[in-house]
């Protein structure tokens, strides 16, 4: 397995992983994880929408928006303007050692 950061984890004896938008990463170690969890859309090409799960590319985003100083895709206005009013619950974003 892979991380978001290119190193290669056995997922077995990760050290460190971190969730964001619903979704578990594993990473090499501690530092990559606080990293990540600082800012998932810096690391990430493709992530989740956090109210239907669909696949966006970060890059091409066209609908984005934020809670609780954490940044989040869209894949639509729907979806977006429903997390923004609080409606949708931003989904699992933690870090853990």
């Amino acid at each position: 397995m892979t991380d978001p950061g290119g190193m290669t984890v056995a997922p077995a004896a990760d050290a460190a992983h971190a969730g964001y938008a619903g979704r578990t990463y594993r990473f090499c170690g501690q530092g990559c994880a606080r990293r990540f969890a600082a800012d998932p859309l810096a690391v990430l090409p493709d992530a989740p929408d956090p109210v239907c799960g669909m696949t966006v590319h970060v890059p091409d985003a066209q609908f984005t928006g934020g809670r609780d100083g954490i940044r989040y895709v869209f894949c639509g206005p729907g979806c977006r303007d429903q997390f923004i009013a609080g409606a949708a619950a931003p989904a699992g974003h933690h870090a853990h050692p």
